[in-house]
């Protein structure tokens, strides 16, 4: 169904009602675009509920813990974080698989590939968590070095093994949300974020109350997660998709070998990006000192939330464009892509706009003096995250149609000559030459080469399909 433009309230009352259950959607491309909205309301929500849970237990754990110990916490915190990558792509890759499997339905084989994944990552898992685990001593020792404190250095060492186990036996547990998300069901896995995070405040609560410490306080609030993941993936493998469940002898040594194939791509991608969004951080304190790093991040912080909705409204989109080109709906590929371009634009420029204008206000009451910015920063910033959110809609396209080769490649020469671009322009032009760098490299290396690449794909679909 179509309208005019000048009938767009009543295509905005059509989707509200399609959206709200009011109209039960009459074709498939309906029911994607329903799926997807419920998913990033149900991620605005989820991203809401983390920011209140943020804004009550940070001060009532720095507050208990104290500085070095709070310290403590976040360091293995990052340290986690940089041990997802263990998972070498297999996540994104699986759920390609899975939403390729969901389009011909082939359930057959999404449980083949949901086995082989699954017990891949408990392997990995084991063979990681083995050595973690021996030296977590030393790893202790080498990321609390500048502590005085004898008795913050044992609490830290046990909290770093059990951090570590917990992450290590959520490894192949927490697969649940690849395969949710592949089969167009993420708002469940928003909906368990919400319980997360929910369950993560009342563990600190009760941490404080029954006077814990920091060890208790790592068990309780990792637990949590674990916790969640095992009832879902319980429900997901015995009740929601039994067909599903992930048996050994569903184990397919040939998929492991295709996930392999296409997992390592998704790795490097991830490391392009995390490159390009993390090293400015560390550039900037190295040559303009920390306190410069202040502004620029907090700064960044608030122009994310200008994108926030492309962001939820993307990764809602991978899988439907993955199944809808395994059924053949093209005319819907194209539609929805054309769609999420226009949605990019549209649902960040008018806070992005806002945010800069009034954004040395909003951040001199949200963070204080010290992290004011310049002017020229909110504009870069603007610019900058503008450009993110709308490359993300060429990017997500390649994504679900597996065409990772050209981002690998291209995504590699862009982090390396932003970085060199980087330690250049930041010693001529401060924290605002950082940030022109990442736009100047991601946007000639990357955001063209992303949309040329997008348009491509998208002409090679079948017109009859």
């Amino acid at each position: 169904m179509s309208w005019p433009s000048s009938h767009l309230p009543a295509r905005f009352r059509y989707w509200t009602a399609i959206a709200l259950g009011r109209i039960s959607p009459t074709n498939e491309g309906q029911r994607r675009y329903q799926r997807i909205i419920h998913s990033t309301a149900a991620a605005t929500v989820a991203r809401g509920v983390n920011l209140l849970v943020s804004f009550v237990s940070v001060p009532l754990a720095v507050g208990y813990l104290g500085r070095d110990r709070y310290g403590v916490w976040v360091t293995i915190s990052s340290l986690l974080m940089f041990l997802s990558f263990a998972d070498l792509g297999l996540g994104g890759s699986l759920q390609n698989a899975l939403a390729d499997a969901y389009g011909r339905q082939d359930r057959a084989q999404a449980q083949r590939y949901v086995a082989s994944a699954l017990w891949l990552l408990a392997i990995i898992a084991l063979v990681l968590w083995i050595p973690f685990a021996a030296g977590h001593h030393w790893i202790a020792a080498q990321l609390f070095s500048g502590s005085e404190n004898s008795s913050v250095l044992v609490e830290a060492s046990t909290a770093v093994l059990i951090a570590i186990t917990i992450f290590f036996l959520n490894f192949p547990l927490n697969l649940y949300t690849q395969v949710l998300t592949a089969f167009q069901q993420r708002t469940i896995v928003n909906i368990c974020a919400i319980i997360t995070s929910i369950g993560n405040l009342l563990a600190i609560v009760a941490i404080v109350a029954f006077k814990g410490g920091l060890v208790w306080l790592v068990l309780a609030y990792s637990g949590c997660g674990l916790l969640v993941s095992t009832i879902t993936s319980i429900w997901l493998y015995c009740y929601a998709k039994p067909w599903l469940k992930p048996s050994i002898s569903s184990v397919d040594s040939s998929l492991m070998r295709d996930l392999f194939g296409s997992g390592w791509k998704f790795l490097v991608t991830s490391v392009f990006w995390m490159v390009n969004l993390q090293t400015d951080n560390l550039i900037i304190s190295h040559f303009l000192g920390p306190g410069e790093v202040t502004p620029y991040s907090i700064s960044f912080r608030l122009l994310s939330y200008a994108v926030i909705f492309q962001s939820f409204a993307v990764v809602a989109l991978w899988p439907a464009y993955t199944e809808a080109k395994a059924r053949g709906d093209v005319a819907w590929v194209r539609r929805a892509f054309k769609a999420n371009l226009i949605f990019s634009i549209v649902s960040s420029l008018p806070l992005t706009i806002i945010f800069v204008v009034f954004g040395q206000k909003i951040i001199h009451w949200w963070a204080g003096e010290a992290a004011v910015p310049q002017f020229s920063l909110l504009v870069w910033m603007a610019i900058w995250n503008l450009m993110l959110a709308t490359v993300s809609a060429g990017s997500f396209l390649l994504i679900a149609f597996g065409q990772l080769t050209g981002m690998t490649i291209y995504g590699t020469v862009t982090a390396a000559v932003n970085i060199v671009l980087s330690i250049i322009l930041v010693q001529s032009w401060g924290v605002n030459g950082v940030v022109f760098a990442s736009v100047l490299s991601v946007g000639l290396l990357s955001y063209i080469p992303i949309f040329l690449e997008a348009r491509h794909a998208l002409r090679k679909l079948p017109v009859s399909a």
